[in-house]
């Protein structure tokens, strides 16, 4: 990953996932979550229930991470793209033939 998301999304549609773990296997996963998050660190020791929860997760991070590098390359080639054009614009002046005008003096 080239820079770390600063956000990610949790789908409403996991909210029945986790009302099925109890309230202490949610807590792991939730760190674990934030964990995968901040550091990049995957944590495998889950029992399956939470294991299918987290797995869960781990795709709407793994999401908002694409979501976000593809947002920063759209933006870098815009960027780019204004660059280029200003450039252009700017050699067209330069190159522009000037008409020179004879100043008769009295």
């Amino acid at each position: 990953m080239e820079k770390r998301c600063p956000w990610f999304r949790l789908l409403g549609d996991l909210d029945m996932d986790f009302h099925e773990l109890t309230d202490e296997e949610a807590g792991q996963v939730i760190k674990a979550v934030f964990d995968l998050h901040a550091r990049g660190e995957v944590k495998e020791d889950f029992e399956p229930l939470p294991r299918l929860v987290y797995k869960k997760c781990v795709q709407s991070v793994l999401e908002s991470q694409a979501a976000y590098e593809k947002k920063i390359l759209a933006g870098r080639a815009g960027g780019n793209q204004k660059e280029a054009n200003r450039k252009a614009q700017q050699n067209e002046q330069n190159n522009d033939p000037v008409e020179e005008i004879e100043i008769p003096f009295s």
